[in-house]
C-alpha cells in the first residue's frame, strides 16, 4: 500500500506498533502484548505508539508541505490520538472505530481477551471506562486534522461496523467510503483505497 502511494507521488512510511509484526518479541505472537487483558499495560502501549507517531509527524513537518496519517484497523486508534495532539493535513481512518472496550468485547479476534476479563469480573462497561483515556469516543472531538475521509468495512466482525460508524459520527460525519468487505477481505480493496486516497489528497491541495 505504501509503495502504491509512492508510485502516485505521495511519500509514505510504514509504522509498526510495539510488540507487533517486526517488533514481536521472540516466543510470542504478533500483537499479543499490545492489546491484552492487562488493562493498564495496554494503555501504556497506546501511549508509547502515539508518542512515536507524534514524533514522526513533528519531523515530517520540517520536510513536507503536507502531512497525513492513515490509520488501518487498530492502528487507527493511535493515529486518531496523534491527530488530537498534532496538526495534520489529512487523516484517513480505515476499518477502525471507537468505543474500544466494546470493540474488544465483540471483536472476532479479541474474544480471548473478553474471556480473560470476565474471569476477573471485568465488564464491557468497566473496560470502556478504563480505556476511555485512549478512546476517540471521548477524545475525537479534539481531532486537529484539516481533511478527513473514513473507510468503513460494512461486514466487519473484527472491528464491528457499528463502532466504525460511531467513530464517523464522532468525527462530524466526514467524507466516507463504504467498503463491501469484511476485515479480511479488505485485502482485495487495497489498491482501490490507496487510489482513492491519492485522488482525495490531490483534490484537497488543488493538484
Amino acid at each position: 500500500m505504501c509503495a502504491r502511494l509512492v508510485g502516485q507521488g505521495i511519500d509514505a512510511g510504514l509504522l509498526t506498533k510495539p510488540f507487533h509484526q517486526q517488533r514481536t518479541p521472540a516466543g510470542s505472537s504478533s500483537g499479543e502484548y499490545f492489546i491484552s487483558s492487562n488493562l493498564f499495560w495496554t494503555v501504556a502501549n497506546f501511549r508509547q505508539f502515539t508518542a512515536e507517531i507524534r514524533l514522526l509527524v513533528q519531523y515530517m513537518r520540517r520536510h513536507y508541505d503536507y502531512v497525513g496519517l492513515i490509520g488501518l484497523s487498530s492502528g487507527g486508534f493511535q493515529a486518531g490520538l496523534a491527530s488530537d495532539c498534532e496538526d495534520v493535513d489529512f487523516l484517513f481512518p480505515v476499518m477502525t472505530g471507537c468505543a474500544l472496550g466494546s470493540v474488544t468485547w465483540y471483536g472476532l479476534l479479541t474474544r480471548h481477551i473478553r474471556r480473560a476479563l470476565e474471569r476477573r469480573g471485568v465488564t464491557e462497561s468497566d473496560l470502556n471506562k478504563v480505556w476511555s483515556i485512549t478512546d476517540q469516543a471521548v477524545l475525537g472531538q479534539h481531532c486537529r486534522a484539516k481533511f478527513r475521509k473514513q473507510y468503513i468495512s460494512l461486514y466487519d466482525r473484527v472491528v464491528p461496523t457499528e463502532y466504525q460508524l460511531k467513530l464517523w459520527e464522532v468525527y462530524g460525519k466526514p467524507d466516507r467510503f463504504l467498503l463491501k468487505s469484511s476485515h479480511s477481505s479488505f485485502y482485495f480493496s487495497r489498491a482501490e483505497i490507496i487510489d482513492d486516497i491519492a485522488r482525495y489528497v490531490r483534490h484537497c491541495i488543488g493538484k
